[in-house]
């Protein structure tokens, strides 16, 4: 993955996990694009559906912990 694709992610990811922490599951895709300072698009290229967006949250704090 591109050096920019890797940023775009990890600033995507983290702005999901603030935006499901604040509303929940009803969170936007629009809410999360907006606080990642994305298009809309992007976060679907990246990320088909929501829940892909939730299981990379999960996949991510999971993968942290076990480097911690």
């Amino acid at each position: 993955m591109r050096a920019d694709a890797v940023r775009t992610r990890k600033a995507l990811v983290a702005a999901a996990a603030e935006v499901f922490a604040r509303s929940g599951a009803d969170a936007t895709v629009a809410e999360i694009a907006a606080r990642a300072g994305i298009g809309k698009g992007t976060v679907f290229r990246h990320f088909p559906t929501k829940d892909d967006l939730l299981a990379a949250i999960v996949g991510d704090a999971v993968d942290a912990r076990g480097q911690g």
